[in-house]
């Protein structure tokens, strides 16, 4: 049976402090499973936990097993996602979004899963020839996790150990404008940076890229950083995921903040020193609670063994925003180590609500 087979003292504590307190939902994810299956899980059973084909935890695994921490930032894509990209035509995927009917007029945010886009060129222009087709304002997150530091000290209850970090501060790089998006926002930001009327704005950790969206990008404060989602929910705009699940709708947190949820304070490296950059989201593992009571206004459509999903922002924030009216600690994670949730728990608390 395929399993990781060892992990030194060091390794283990790196893998925990990425699955505890990662800034993304994927790396937790791929930390979490590799931790599962050093603990004894078998691959079917991780992949139940996470909703994914078990080819593809054996990939995260084989990634590990090659280059440790490397692996849990890597594209790894199981033998099915390969055969179903290779084999998808453009009419197929302009068919299923048309299927979606979302308005052709209106702004889409759109999250791809980071497995679904193979390396061939071939590949991303089918990708986006059909989303560039179908429809018209189109964004997607474009995060630099990469660049993020942590100071020797900061605010309380900030979910930051600044004593014992979970990144190293010598691994960070300089934001700018052409660097590179985490792996785990996958290729699509950078097939839409590659398009000559691609534009990208400027946060050095949470910048969005997009066509024909000018105004949102240009809305984006380093105090405002989710500004460019609520541009698109002002507009009527919609949410699109492509073969990933809620915990990568970075629209939620924007509805969280709406909702009055504490915020963070995180930096990042630019040319010009380490910048604080306030009102960071937080964690993202509890958001597939939403799943159940969203479910009446979200279009599916199964594309080969992808699941396609819309949903308006409109609804997205109305229905996020009553739940946390109702119970201030909806959709936190239940990781009773992650650090984030558990500074919102604290600040519910305090506040007495």
């Amino acid at each position: 049976m395929k399993r990781v087979s060892s992990l030194s003292d060091s390794q283990e504590v790196k893998l925990r402090a990425f699955y505890d307190n990662h800034e993304a939902p994927q790396v937790r994810k791929r930390a979490h499973s590799l931790l599962l299956s050093h603990q004894g899980y078998p691959i079917k059973e991780i992949a139940d936990i996470y909703d994914v084909h078990p080819d593809l935890v054996a990939c995260w695994i084989d990634e590990w097993e090659k280059d440790n921490s490397l692996g849990l930032y890597g594209m790894a894509r199981s033998p099915i996602q390969r055969s179903l990209i290779s084999k998808m035509t453009y009419r197929e995927l302009v068919n299923a979004f048309r299927t979606l009917e979302i308005p052709a007029d209106k702004p889409v945010i759109v999250h791809a899963s980071p497995g679904i886009l193979g390396n061939t060129q071939g590949e991303k222009n089918k990708f986006w020839g059909a989303l560039d087709a179908v429809y018209g304002p189109i964004m997607a997150p474009a995060f630099t996790y990469q660049t993020m530091t942590v100071p020797g000290e900061g605010p309380e209850n900030n979910a930051v150990d600044y004593d014992n970090p979970p990144i190293d501060n010598g691994d960070a790089l300089f934001f700018t404008p052409d660097l590179q998006p985490s792996f785990p926002m996958g290729k699509l930001p950078e097939i839409i940076l590659d398009q000559p009327y691609g534009k990208r704005s400027r946060h050095p950790i949470l910048s969005f890229a997009g066509v024909r969206v000018e105004d949102a990008l240009e809305a984006q404060k380093l105090s405002d950083p989710l500004a460019p989602i609520e541009v698109l929910a002002d507009k009527g705009g919609w949410v699109l995921l492509v073969g990933i699940d809620q915990t990568a709708n970075t629209s939620i947190h924007h509805a969280e903040q709406l909702a009055g949820r504490k915020q963070f304070m995180r930096w990042a490296l630019t040319p010009a020193g380490s910048l604080e950059c306030p009102n960071f989201p937080g964690c993202a593992q509890g958001f597939s609670a939403l799943s159940q009571p969203i479910q009446y206004y979200v279009k599916k459509e199964k594309l080969r063994s992808t699941m396609l999903a819309a949903i308006s922002l409109e609804n997205l924030i109305r229905v996020t925003r009553e739940l946390i009216r109702k119970d201030p600690t909806a959709l936190l994670c239940e990781n009773g180590r992650c650090a984030r949730c558990e500074a919102v728990r604290r600040e519910v608390r305090r506040r007495g609500i």
